[in-house]
């Protein structure tokens, strides 16, 4: 990272300062280091926090037990105990400043948000609002924890309680013990070797993270070593540590846009983040939620039942609710969004293949910790519901007092009664809400906009994505930010096209195209117009093609191919028809178009592969359907990184029939393809060797085995399902398609019906789908003269008359 950067990101001194001193000390690039670099001395400083943590608690249970509760209040005594408290926060910091700036640089730099608070989408913060918030987050975590611990050395003093008030605390204490034995035993290292605390990469070992062996690895509880990150995350769990947990969680989003734009093997590389997410959040809910927020809820509730006429006990009571909601469910909830993000970009693949089995191992193991934090969450919910529920018992059952001054005293029951009936309407609809989410597990919230005010381009024929701030005229590449470039101007609404130099003569200029145009983001549109019902109006009958980013914003929909499935599930009478042929973007010549339309219109829903829209060519038809049929729908499937074009090219439709229109989202390239796409793959290189179909030829630089178009196309293929297919001709790689589909293969059959149509400018000498679906009638006819079933390939063509190239 430059300086220029660490500007923007507006850090103050003592982080940058601490991060670049530890840089200099080991002679480590700053742009080449991993976040994990910096987890060797964190993991040291929140070990440390435990162990002031620890102190802390066992300090407070012996005051509780030896000043007499007629001399010392509980809150007397947590006074001095703040001490340590101040300490854990102090670590807290000193583990920030090594990795606030590499990590507020990995969310800057994937283009996600900087700083955030629990209920972080009501308002836009800066630093010092999150410097603020985690500190008074994790003193309360503390606080609670010390709380516990006066009180269970109170209730053990002989003179004070019974066995029941002893059994009760003693085990509630307990409890909260687990989490600790959790951390050592999964993070101590046990080792013959010295283990490096510096840095957590072994330079001399071609950057070898460096993993260490446990407690847990030596009782055979796993076979898996740790490493300082992974220490460093359990400590701080346990900790409180409030400013790590964002991190941990964050982090992984931040992953989620560089993987979805830059990385080839996004799929396996999702699967790895989501184990780590969901095994790390299952530890916290397990370890500090139900084992130490919720003994802690339930021991200040019993507090107040005993001791429920003064409005002091419902302070440990609170404070134990604020740390369950402001810290347990807020990483909770966050996780659940990386999870949602994340899994809502792969690929279905239920195969069972050794060649994916690792890959399988991973998910299954995943959507395992994700059901079994649910099932914990929602324990350690029913708990907590039912003691604040016992809590409002004791104001109904029991006259409610409160003070109007220091010496009185009155009784209100009306108000208990309200607060209960609120209560419960909170309670019904928090339980509505999490059924809602838990069932569509999306995330929940948009990032905020970013502070530096960068959006995302791309430039569509050469698949590369960019920033842009808007008041420069520097476009700077996503995977390797040292490349900067200049644009000519912007152009059109919201600076949606930027005008680029592709000349050849232009040396170290990676543009293909002549322009970028603007991505869709979540949370990015700021710079949009609030839609209003005049700002709609425009829209819909003054707006031009400079308005296409705002009109596809309002007016399409952008589905992951995920989503794009849950929406078929719920419509399960939705009728589909795909549509293909030549490039839709250009006319083409047809008796047919009539009959087609007609055959068309009996179904709900058509969808493509992304064609661009032209009135003259067969992409028109959709313009036909959609107008002809109210209530039908017309489903895109399109790369990444063509999608921006197509919203261009299809902004007149958006204008006549808004929301009508959707694109599912398909990777660009470098799918970590499931084995039933690699089988169909392997049948047609033997009909190409063969040379009953022509191979498609593979786009310019593009390093796979196969055609990239062609893989699109057939992952798409799995979400468009069984869906029968009217062609209007069509090229190599609809001819393949049409094989793997309708010919002896071992793949299931759909029916496809091929119209003869043709491009204006035909090639004589090409072969196309109308010869191959020709040659295929033909053969049958000679080979099954007296088949009377309908041929899962049907052909539409004018009698009389031959083809171009015939």
């Amino acid at each position: 990272m430059d300086q220029e950067e660490i500007e923007q990101l507006d850090l103050p001194p003592c982080v940058t300062e601490k991060t670049k001193a530890f840089l200099e000390k080991h002679e480590l690039p700053g742009k080449d280091t991993s976040m994990a670099d910096y987890c060797g001395p964190c993991h040291k400083q929140a070990r440390r926090a435990c162990f002031v943590l620890v102190v802390s608690e066992v300090v407070g249970v012996l005051l509780g037990w030896l000043t007499k509760a007629e001399d010392w209040e509980v809150w007397e005594i947590l006074v001095p105990l703040q001490l340590f408290n101040v300490t854990v926060l102090y670590l807290e910091w000193e583990c920030l400043k090594y990795v606030l700036l590499p990590w507020q640089h990995a969310l800057w730099k994937n283009g996600t948000k900087n700083f955030s608070l629990p209920l972080n989408w009501l308002c836009r913060i800066g630093f010092d609002e999150w410097k603020i918030g985690i500190s008074v987050v994790s003193l309360v975590v503390v606080l609670s924890l010390q709380n516990q611990a006066v009180t269970v050395g109170r209730d053990f003093q002989q003179h004070k309680t019974n066995f029941l008030h002893k059994c009760i605390s003693g085990s509630c204490f307990l409890a909260t013990l687990v989490g600790l034995v959790w951390v050592i035993v999964w993070s101590v290292p046990v080792c013959c070797g010295k283990v490096r605390w510096d840095f957590d990469r072994d330079r001399q070992k071609s950057d070898e993270e460096i993993h260490f062996k446990t407690i847990a690895y030596h009782l055979g509880l796993t076979h898996v070593e740790t490493n300082h990150y992974e220490a460093l995350i359990r400590y701080a769990h346990y900790a409180g540590m409030f400013g790590v947990q964002q991190m941990t969680n964050s982090l992984q989003e931040a992953e989620a846009s560089l993987l979805w734009y830059a990385v080839e093997d996004f799929e396996a590389k999702c699967i790895a983040r989501i184990q780590m997410v969901m095994k790390f959040n299952l530890a916290l809910v397990f370890c500090r939620v139900l084992l130490r927020t919720v003994p802690q809820v339930f021991l200040s509730t019993w507090q107040y039942h005993n001791n429920w006429e003064s409005w002091c006990n419902l302070v440990p009571l609170g404070v134990n609710l604020a740390v369950f909601l402001l810290s347990d469910c807020s990483t909770f909830l966050t996780a659940e969004g990386v999870y949602g993000e994340f899994t809502s970009r792969l690929l279905a693949d239920e195969d069972d293949n050794a060649h994916f089995k690792e890959r399988n191992q991973m998910m299954l193991s995943s959507r395992r910790y994700h059901h079994a934090r649910f099932i914990f969450m929602a324990l350690s919910a029913f708990v907590v519901s039912s003691c604040l529920c016992l809590v409002l018992a004791d104001w109904i059952c029991q006259p409610f007092q409160f003070s109007d001054g220091p010496w009185c005293r009155r009784e209100q029951q009306t108000l208990a009664i309200v607060l209960v009936v609120c209560f419960m309407v909170f309670l019904i609809g928090l339980v509505g809400v999490s059924m809602w989410y838990f069932l569509e597990p999306q995330p929940l919230w948009e990032p905020v906009p970013r502070r530096n005010n960068m959006k995302l381009y791309v430039d569509e024929d050469a698949t590369q994505y960019y920033w842009h701030i808007p008041s420069t005229t520097q476009v700077t590449m996503i995977t390797d930010r040292e490349q900067k470039f200049q644009h000519q101007g912007a152009h059109e609404s919201h600076h949606a096209l930027l005008k680029v130099d592709n000349k050849e003569e232009k040396q170290g200029k990676p543009f293909e195209d002549n322009k970028l145009l603007r991505v869709q983001e979540p949370g990015q549109q700021d710079d949009v117009e609030r839609f209003s019902s005049q700002r709609k109006e425009f829209l819909l009958k003054q707006a031009k093609q400079d308005d296409w980013f705002e009109l596809a914003l309002r007016f399409s929909k952008e589905l992951t191919p995920y989503q794009w499935a849950k929406e078929v599930q719920k419509h399960p009478k939705w009728k589909m028809i795909k549509l293909c042929g030549f490039d839709g973007g250009y006319p083409t010549v047809s008796g047919f178009v009539s009959e087609a339309t007609n055959e068309l219109l009996a179904a709900d829903v058509v969808i493509w592969d992304g064609d661009w829209f032209c009135m003259q060519g067969w992409t028109g038809m959709i313009y036909t359907f959609l107008n002809a049929k109210k209530d039908s729908m017309a489903v895109a499937f399109q790369k990444r990184a063509e999608v921006p074009g197509f919203h261009r090219s299809y902004w007149k439709l958006y204008q006549q029939f808004p929301n009508r229109i959707q694109v599912v989202v398909m990777k660009d390239a470098g799918y970590f393809l499931p084995q039933p796409i690699l089988k169909r793959h392997e049948w047609l290189e033997g009909e190409f060797e063969a040379g009953r179909l022509e191979r498609p030829q593979c786009p310019e630089g593009d390093p796979g085995p196969y055609n990239k178009y062609l893989s699109v196309a057939m992952v798409g293929r799995i979400f468009q399902g069984d869906t029968k297919v009217i062609a209007m001709n069509g090229g190599r790689i609809n001819m393949a398609l049409a094989a793997i589909e309708t010919a002896e293969s071992p793949f299931k059959k759909i029916p496809w019906t091929v119209y003869e149509a043709w491009r204006v400018k035909q090639n004589k000498n090409e072969k196309t789908l109308f010869h191959y679906a020709r040659d295929r009638e033909r053969e049958e006819k000679t080979t099954n003269p007296t088949k009377g079933t309908e041929p899962t390939l049907k052909l539409v063509q004018q009698e009389g008359t031959s083809a171009p190239g015939c």
